[in-house]
């Protein structure tokens, strides 16, 4: 622990490397699969956290076994793999919103993880160890100790302001979809009794609701347009689409009134 603390800013600067690298990738994927440049990432700046955080993980485990690539391959499959479970499932916890899904392909598990990006993190974890990260360490070499020590803290400190603008948004963004969904809920219910009861009474009110609605369908859409671009298979396992339930309403008592006439 006293040795991290005497050379924070190599792994913190080993983390920033990392999650631009990876950020790189991510925007370089996206181009050749939907031909769109896109920024991938969860932050505002160049970089993907998770890609950060795993490399300095992986290297902590398994850099000592440098030279041996199957094993090198199978931990960094298997770890990478846990990570990608593990931020998955706590950020749809936290947000009720699942940031990639992998449903489809082949062996996945709930969306989060899949075979086939899995063995993609075995190969990159092998291409870290084997060539990226010694490279790394000899640039990190080349610069004075105090330098690299205060660039890596202007990066920390632009990385928490980042961080922070970006939590603040999602924040705002699980407020609206909060709102947005209760809306929804409101709508269909009165939709519902207003199709299958008709009470005139309630025209009014599903009125209001309905407006209500679209103004927060609105809020939604822009606090969601930018997580969209970076996420384009984004969305809530939370709550099932409640415009089922008006369709199902209206689809029942057209059917009612066909039968009477």
């Amino acid at each position: 622990m006293e040795l991290f603390f005497e050379n924070y800013y190599l792994y913190f600067g080993y983390f920033f490397v990392y999650a631009f690298i990876g950020w790189i990738s991510e925007v370089l994927y996206t181009l050749v699969t939907t031909r769109k440049l896109t920024n991938r990432g969860f932050l505002y700046g160049p970089l993907c956290p998770i890609y950060g955080v795993a490399a300095v993980i992986l290297l902590f485990f398994i850099y000592k076994y440098r030279g041996n690539p199957i094993l090198v391959f199978f931990i960094g499959f298997v770890l990478c793999s846990l990570i990608e479970l593990i931020t998955g499932v706590l950020l749809e916890k936290i947000f009720h919103l699942q940031w990639w899904n992998y449903e489809g392909l082949f062996l996945n598990y709930r969306g989060y993880v899949c075979l086939r990006f899995s063995l993609y993190w075995g190969i990159l974890s092998l291409v870290l160890v084997e060539f990226i990260h010694p490279f790394v360490t000899d640039v990190f070499s080349m610069f004075n100790t105090n330098v690299l020590r205060m660039i890596v803290e202007i990066l920390i400190i632009a990385f928490v302001i980042d961080l922070t603008i970006t939590v603040s948004r999602l924040i705002q963004f699980k407020k609206v979809f909060s709102k947005l969904l209760a809306a929804r809920i409101e709508v269909a219910e009165l939709a519902k009794t207003y199709f299958e009861n008709k009470l005139e009474e309630l025209k009014d009110r599903h009125l209001i609701e309905s407006t209500k609605h679209d103004e927060i369908t609105a809020q939604f859409q822009i606090f969601s347009k930018s997580f969209k671009r970076s996420f384009p298979l984004l969305k809530s396992n939370r709550h099932s689409d409640l415009n089922e339930i008006i369709n199902n309403s209206i689809n029942k008592k057209i059917k009612e009134d066909k039968e009477v006439s």
